[in-house]
């Protein structure tokens, strides 16, 4: 299935990797700079990982939205130490990048980490072209969110075609695909 979704299409599909059915959503955008991220569920096993040196970039933002004092008044929350503190987005996945100052920038976006919410078997990332998959010109990525089972529930679904809208609209906000790049359609 193709959605459009803003000024991209989106394709939805189901995949099989690993004798493992996954619902994936799939976008290519224009990426120059060859900008990475990679975002997964933690595991026991990527707990080893992260104890024996792997990336894992912390982001650090709260886990509420983008809320601050009103009127200019003092709260009573220490929002300089909640902005500090580990949050469970940080303690439920593995972020990894080529650029972490990006990555904190991106998952900045209160959206789109809400949108992604704990969810076990999952991966959100850039992705270059594959021998055995999508081919992509030079100079484009795709943007693969895959979560594990046969989504069938509506709201869940457009959860997901808002994170790519939400995640594009973000990444040219940050200057990393220009607004009126050519589109590419995947198969």
């Amino acid at each position: 299935m193709r959605v459009p979704v803003g000024d991209w299409m989106v394709t939805v599909d189901v995949h099989q990797a690993d004798k493992m059915t996954f619902t994936r959503y799939r976008c290519a955008f224009a990426n120059p700079g060859r900008l990475r991220f990679h975002i997964r569920s933690k595991s026991l096993l990527s707990n080893l990982g992260i104890a024996l040196g792997m990336q894992d970039i912390q982001v650090g933002h709260p886990d509420f939205g983008p809320h601050e004092p009103m009127f200019g008044t003092d709260s009573f929350v220490d929002l300089e130490e909640m902005r500090n503190r580990r949050s469970e987005f940080d303690d439920t996945y593995i972020i990894q990048g080529d650029n972490p100052r990006f990555v904190v920038d991106f998952f900045r976006n209160y959206r789109i980490r809400d949108l992604l919410r704990p969810k076990q078997g999952m991966r959100f990332e850039t992705r270059e072209s594959e021998v055995f998959g999508d081919s992509l010109p030079a100079g484009f990525s795709k943007l693969e969110y895959l979560e594990q089972g046969i989504l069938r529930k509506a709201d869940r679904l457009n959860e997901l075609f808002d994170l790519f809208g939400e995640s594009l609209e973000t990444l040219v906000k940050l200057g990393v695909t220009p607004q009126n790049a050519a589109r590419i359609e995947l198969q």
